[in-house]
């Protein structure tokens, strides 16, 4: 009738059960196992499943399914599946929004948002230079309607044994806009400082933002408090963070360089969801110091102080104060004896 969205048939919906069946066997290591279990689309399957996929999300309040019961009912299941064995199914949305970001530039320079995999595929291909692609978080928290996201730092000061410590204090990045998944304008989706300093921070923005777009950990805190989550910081958040940059130094350990008597601080990017959880985004080495508002003024200096308190004066005196850091990790090695 006049008005209605458009109508996915049920063999489309069929198709992308099917999909979703062999990304469940993958995750589960089916596919190995047994390779029967196995079917891949063809290219004209998967161009018919795109093209209803695509104007179903852009539709999606009007957007009728016409499917059976038992489809409906094999649907939930599926989609009850992949909650189970993929941790990210409640950040990912449905808008298919993937961010791409150079390999080689930094600050935020060069990426871009697109939810279309003909664009991706042009914009990744049209040189010879490597990209990141990352499945963009489309249920973030906000603040006041505002994206953000969390600089963490942290100090490695041995690879063998891993030892890392973790900075107690960090700030977060607001975008000048408020958010919004039908804009993929970089002024919305990237919070780095050296991008957002470009744009005016938006009149519809809510007020009680700062209009330098930084805050220290301690704001967050007290935010976290009106929301009735006071104890999230220490029971969810900051240990998530530290559990998480844990593991990837241990699955990267045996790829770095191990160099005695040598240390290195990074800067963690991580993205918080609707629950709370943090999502680790990227790691970069030699992270800006740059002295951009009164948040980094602040800390960066202090963080470059405590940074030498720990490799050098701790080199000398076990005890002594390493100001906000934290010895987060330290690896025990155990010595097999004949």
């Amino acid at each position: 009738g006049r008005g209605r969205g458009p109508v996915v048939p049920e063999a489309v919906v069929q198709l992308a059960l099917q999909v979703c069946v062999e990304h469940i066997n993958s995750m589960e290591h089916k596919d190995i196992e047994d390779q029967a279990v196995t079917h891949h689309l063809s290219g004209d399957e998967w161009s018919v499943l795109l093209q209803h996929f695509y104007n179903a999300t852009a539709s999606l309040k009007s957007c009728q399914f016409a499917c059976g019961a038992d489809v409906v009912s094999q649907a939930d299941a599926t989609l009850a599946k992949i909650s189970e064995c993929y941790p990210q199914f409640n950040i990912d949305g449905s808008s298919n929004i993937w961010i791409i970001k150079p390999g080689a530039l930094s600050r935020g320079r060069g990426v871009i948002c697109k939810d279309q995999l003909e664009d991706i595929l042009k914009l990744v291909s049209c040189n010879a230079s490597r990209w990141v692609v990352q499945k963009y978080i489309e249920c973030p928290l906000l603040i006041h309607k505002t994206k953000f996201d969390i600089r963490q730092w942290f100090l490695v000061t041995d690879w063998n044994p891993l030892t890392m410590w973790m900075y107690k204090d960090c700030y977060l990045r607001f975008s000048s806009q408020p958010f919004s998944l039908r804009n993929l304008d970089q002024s919305i989706h990237l919070c780095n400082n050296c991008v957002q300093k470009h744009y005016r921070v938006s009149p519809t923005r809510h007020t009680h933002l700062p209009q330098d777009n930084m805050w220290d950990s301690c704001d967050f805190k007290q935010h976290l408090s009106l929301l009735g989550a006071e104890d999230k910081w220490d029971s969810v958040i900051y240990p998530g963070m530290k559990k998480a940059l844990i593991h990837v130094l241990q699955v990267t350990q045996d790829e770095v360089d191990q160099r005695k008597n040598s240390f290195e601080l990074y800067g963690a990017d991580f993205m918080i969801d609707e629950n709370l959880s943090p999502w680790l985004l990227e790691i970069n080495s030699s992270p800006t110091m740059e002295r951009s508002t009164a948040i980094t003024t602040r800390m960066c200096r202090q963080v470059l102080v405590d940074t030498i308190k720990v490799v050098v004066d701790r080199r000398e005196d076990k005890t002594c104060d390493t100001g906000r850091f934290e010895l987060a990790y330290k690896q025990v090695i155990s010595l097999i004896t004949r």
